[in-house]
């Protein structure tokens, strides 16, 4: 009977969280423009759009507005600082629809248990091997807490702690399957084989030899 009620109270927590509106949700760029092609263009300005739903009722999405949240029904409301007002509502298969005035923005569930250096190499030098700015070649490096550094020089070759010592030190967020730059501009970063990474500006690094 022990053991029955175990297994019983295991399987009602996998269903509560699977059901759960708390966790990370990236914009489903593709599934949006399937369901509105009308709101294409805007829509691709979202690509990337990160929200955070925490389980005490608070959201925030990535660089963009935070808020509290209530459920209403068998939906939810979330309401931003400004007072704005958003409907959400869960879907099958880890879905999440919101509702931004009458334009309507799917959500998937970003899926957790990924450590970012099993993505990319951490504390090592990423460079642009072609120059395409004036200034020289574009560096990047990231760090394991979140700290992610640009740096662009006409040096053909540069350390770590140059780049910490005099690069623009910006946050990250690493959703399992990409990542997600805060700052001034929205930079979503896809790696390939850890030794290539590719952003949505259109900037290709190569990891570089140790020194």
């Amino acid at each position: 009977m022990a053991r029955f009620m175990l297994l019983l109270s295991t399987l009602f927590l996998l269903i509560t969280d699977a059901n759960s509106i708390s966790g990370q949700w990236i914009f489903d760029l593709n599934r949006s423009i399937k369901a509105k092609e009308i709101f294409a263009s805007y829509y691709k300005q979202l690509d990337g759009m990160v929200i955070t739903i925490d389980a005490n009722r608070s959201y925030a999405i990535l660089g963009r507005e935070s808020g509290s949240w209530k459920e209403h029904g068998d939906a939810f409301l979330l309401t931003s600082k400004k007072g704005k007002k958003m409907g959400a509502k869960l879907l099958k298969e880890n879905q999440l629809l919101l509702f931004r005035g009458r334009v309507p923005l799917f959500f998937r569930k970003v899926a957790n248990g990924k450590d970012i250096s099993e993505y990319i190499y951490l504390d090592r030098v990423y460079k642009q091997r072609a120059k395409v700015y004036e200034n020289g070649y574009l560096y990047y490096l990231f760090l394991n807490n979140g700290v992610f550094y640009s740096y662009v020089s006409n040096k053909e070759s540069v350390t770590a702690e140059e780049i910490k010592r005099a690069g623009d030190r910006l946050e990250y967020q690493f959703l399992g399957d990409k990542i997600v730059m805060k700052g001034p501009y929205k930079i979503v970063i896809i790696a390939y084989g850890k030794e290539k990474i590719v952003t949505s500006q259109g900037d290709i690094l190569y990891l570089e030899k140790k020194r």
